[in-house]
């Protein structure tokens, strides 16, 4: 209840505060001691305690003023991702699953937010701008018949249009959100975990990439494309789950792969060539079976001969 009624303060709240009294700024707020001690409290491996645990991380990370950002958003995910992992009642999976969803959720929706503010400031940036080039332009038609050199578009103007994009703290939360989640991916064991659970991990990660990478807008998936060690995560996400994979797995990995190809193939053409034959192209093949390989062989064995007696008669026509 503190939290969801803003009793306690982010560590960029408590940091403002501090600055407007005077006051030495602290790294961490008391939102983000309370994550912290909720997220210990969680080893105990109690049910009731677990289910209180993922209330109090869903509130501190969904609201809308002041939620928690960068490492305490990241342990808040990850702890409520090993309560389902280890969890072995039903409706705590169900709980601790939607939990996850509603805070990714929450992370697209701060990211989606902060990237249509930005793009309204550069829009009134480039309009005064423009005005101030115009007028410019006309001061110097008027006194020297002027040159505009550069069409009349400042170079400040142009530098903002080139080169990476700067990311919001949102943007920036939400890349390192994604990136772990795509690294969970890859464990094919856990320490001391079951079969059942590798599986799960597996499913559970992919899934919530997914839910991030579809609700996330342009912008996340432009840094996303652009980050390199973002792009090499995700790629190395769907290539080692459709290799050899569960077929579950598997389908989730296609699935992904299908949601890049759709959104971002101008950005990723190359990985995208490189992850359809593997992902796409060898199951079918698998799938054929032997038999269909072997006529596939003979079908390009009797190809290649029709082509050497083709070959032959043109050479016999020409001598």
């Amino acid at each position: 209840r503190l939290i969801a009624y803003g009793a306690l303060e982010g560590a960029v709240a408590s940091s403002a505060h501090a600055a407007a009294e005077g006051a030495s700024e602290s790294s961490e707020g008391a939102l983000e001691q309370a994550v912290r001690l909720a997220c210990a409290a969680a080893e105990q491996g109690e049910d009731l305690v677990d289910l209180q645990v993922v209330k109090l991380l869903l509130t501190a990370v969904s609201m809308p003023h002041g939620a928690v950002r960068g490492e305490a958003l990241l342990l808040a995910v990850r702890t409520c991702y090993n309560i389902v992992l280890v969890s072995e009642d039903v409706n705590i999976q169900t709980t601790g699953t939607a939990t996850l969803q509603q805070m990714l959720g929450a992370v697209m929706q701060r990211c989606a937010f902060e990237a249509a503010s930005r793009a309204a400031e550069a829009e009134e940036e480039a309009e005064a701008e423009e005005a101030a080039a115009a007028e410019a332009a006309e001061h110097d038609n008027r006194d020297e018949g002027g040159d505009e050199g550069d069409g009349g578009v400042p170079q400040r103007r142009k530098k903002s249009l080139g080169g990476a994009p700067v990311l919001s703290p949102s943007e920036r939360d939400a890349l390192v959100v994604f990136r772990a989640l795509c690294k969970l991916s890859l464990r094919d064991r856990i320490a001391d975990g079951s079969p059942e659970q590798a599986l799960l991990n597996k499913r559970l990660s992919l899934e919530l990439v997914r839910h991030m990478y579809d609700r996330g807008g342009a912008a996340f998936r432009l840094s996303a494309a652009q980050a390199a060690s973002v792009r090499e995560a995700l790629c190395m996400a769907i290539l080692r789950n459709s290799v050899a994979a569960p077929p579950k797995v598997a389908s989730l990995a296609a699935g992904l792969l299908a949601s890049v190809y759709v959104n971002a193939r101008h950005l990723m053409k190359t990985e995208i060539g490189v992850m359809i034959p593997a992902v796409v192209l060898a199951p079918l093949e698998a799938a054929a079976g032997p038999a269909a390989g072997a006529g596939g062989a003979a079908l390009g064995g009797t190809a290649n001969a029709g082509a050497a007696g083709g070959m032959q008669e043109g050479g016999a026509a020409a001598r």
